[in-house]
C-alpha cells in the first residue's frame, strides 16, 4: 500500500506527502524497495532546498534492510549531493 501512496505522491510531485508515507513506513519498521528509495530520492530533489536529511534516512533505511540499490536510486543520491 505504501508503494501505491508513493507513486501517487511522485504523480502529484508531493514531496512532503512522500515524506509522510516513508515516515509511516519508517514507523512501521518497513524498508523502502529499490523503486520507493528511487521516488523518495527524486522527490526530495524537487524541493527547493533539496531535502538532503530525508534523502540520507531514505538511503540508509533501504541499506540497512539489505535493498539492493539499482542505477535509478543510486543517481539520485549523487544528484542531491552534486
Amino acid at each position: 500500500e505504501s508503494s501505491k501512496e508513493l507513486r501517487r505522491c511522485a504523480s502529484r510531485s508531493d514531496a512532503a506527502g512522500a515524506a509522510r508515507v516513508f515516515s509511516r513506513m519508517e514507523a512501521a519498521g518497513a524498508a523502502p524497495s529499490d523503486a520507493d528509495c528511487s521516488l523518495l530520492l527524486h522527490l526530495c530533489g524537487i524541493t527547493t532546498p533539496p531535502d538532503v536529511a530525508l534523502a540520507a534516512r531514505v538511503w540508509e533505511a533501504a541499506r540497512a534492510a539489505g535493498t539492493p540499490l539499482h542505477e535509478p536510486s543510486w543517481s539520485g543520491m549523487i544528484r542531491l549531493m552534486c
